[in-house]
């Protein structure tokens, strides 16, 4: 029964990583261009996506704060 709800959280775990992360960071590069061809699953993607969150953070932080 472990491996069934251990395999079923990495699944719930992977669409939300891909969610949050990949597609904030693909629309970013895609958008201003920042790097040619854009690799979908791509560590620019991820850094981008990441950055991204980051500033988000920053800026509810600054406003509630």
């Amino acid at each position: 029964m472990s491996e069934v709800l251990e395999a079923i959280l990495r699944f719930a775990f992977e669409i939300v990583f891909r969610i949050l992360f990949s597609v904030p960071g693909w629309i970013i590069a895609r958008v201003f261009g920042l790097h040619g061809k854009v690799d979908a699953d791509g560590c620019f993607v991820l850094i981008c996506g990441l950055l991204f969150w980051g500033l988000i953070a920053s800026c509810v932080f600054l406003i509630a704060g």
